[in-house]
């Protein structure tokens, strides 16, 4: 049986009109979308930045017939499904499929390693949703027209041969796991912090920044100046997730201690 899905709940409303290129042509997108007058229709899936644009068109339009859904409660990524008004939002409606994918327990395998196998069966990164990795095995959301493809042709993760197979259902939770770091860094500027958690030079990081490779809470970093604060979620491409959980008082030699987490 599957469980009611919350509707759209937003805690801070976003100004859209101040949204820039990529994001004010994702609204747009979104605006045609949402003219759902006879069947459903559904978006690829989101990343968590436009699912906070969504969540924020939704409140402002006064939509009540959106819903967003990922295949399981606790999904990052999700796909915005916009029903007619004769229909009842439903999960069950969404045009997703999980597929487990099953190896060695002792194999080595991230949830890059997974995403770029299924990257190199020409699928994009908008048909894939979370990718959840235990030991021995992962789960794997995708759009439905692209779960066959998943099962028939992912054999291998690297060098790592792998079984894949539909997954009909049952109770799936996140269980992620990191690892705990700590450093220090210079000053509370966001190039300071993308030199400590990417391991580099403040120089390289500052590249990193200005070449849109870094994002601070889901939102792109364009400024080597801006400053992070504790709880931030700061990706950085090429190098990984990580969430800063505490900035220690300036030491005596002039250094901030911070300690964060790294999703593996």
């Amino acid at each position: 049986m599957t469980k009611k899905i919350s509707r759209f709940r937003n805690k801070e409303s976003m100004n859209l009109s101040a949204l820039q290129g990529e994001e004010k042509a994702f609204l747009k997108r979104l605006e045609d979308l949402s003219r759902a007058e006879t069947v459903p229709r559904f978006s690829d899936f989101l990343t968590q930045r436009q699912v906070d644009i969504a969540l924020s068109y939704a409140e402002q339009a006064g939509r009540d017939n959106m819903m967003l859904y990922g295949g399981y409660p606790e999904a990052e990524r999700k796909m915005l499904g916009v029903f007619p008004s004769y229909i009842e939002p439903s999960a069950e409606d969404f045009p997703l499929g999980a597929v487990t994918v099953s190896y060695r327990e002792d194999s080595d395998i991230s949830h890059r390693d997974i995403l770029g196998s299924c990257m190199g069966l020409l699928i994009t990164r908008e048909s894939i949703g979370d990718i959840i990795v235990n030991d021995g095995g992962a789960v794997l959301f995708a759009t439905q027209h692209i779960v066959g493809l998943i099962v028939g042709e992912l054999v291998k993760i690297g060098r790592v041969g792998v079984r894949c197979e539909f997954r009909a259902g049952g109770e799936i939770h996140r269980n992620d796991s990191f690892d705990h770091l700590r450093g220090t860094v210079k000053s509370l500027r966001i190039d300071s912090l993308v030199s400590l958690l990417a391991n580099t030079s403040r120089e390289k990081g500052a590249v990193l920044i200005k070449a849109d490779k870094v994002q601070k809470n889901h939102v792109s970093m364009y400024s080597v100046s801006a400053q992070f604060e504790a709880g931030d979620v700061i990706t950085i491409r090429g190098y990984g997730k990580f969430v800063v959980d505490n900035i220690g008082n300036l030491t005596k030699k002039g250094r901030f201690p911070v300690e964060y987490k790294k999703y593996r």
